[in-house]
């Protein structure tokens, strides 16, 4: 069972759990790019949302606590009705 909630600051280490558990393939289709770790500021940046222009869901197990995926959009600011999506999933 998991439980889905929106994500809130002092999520950064449980969205930082998630990006660990994925694999090189799954983070290089997620972010474009052969990324080794998720920065501080990025960690502030997808866990700080306004939950309007940038909204995030994270999936927590209820048994264990642990954070298996996230979802989110991010508002296009030159065409408001547009947005870019973006869903990471622990590999295992």
């Amino acid at each position: 069972m998991l439980r889905v909630r929106p994500i809130r600051p002092e999520d950064a280490g449980l969205l930082a759990d998630i990006f660990a558990g994925l694999s090189p393939a799954s983070r290089f289709a997620r972010y474009l790019t052969g990324k080794p770790r998720l920065t501080t500021a990025e960690l502030r940046y997808f866990t700080e949302v306004d939950h309007h222009d940038h909204e995030a869901l994270i999936a927590i197990t209820r048994r264990c606590g642990e954070a298996v995926g996230v979802a989110r959009y991010i508002r296009d600011k030159q065409h408001p009705s547009c947005a870019e999506l973006a869903i990471e999933v622990v590999d295992e």
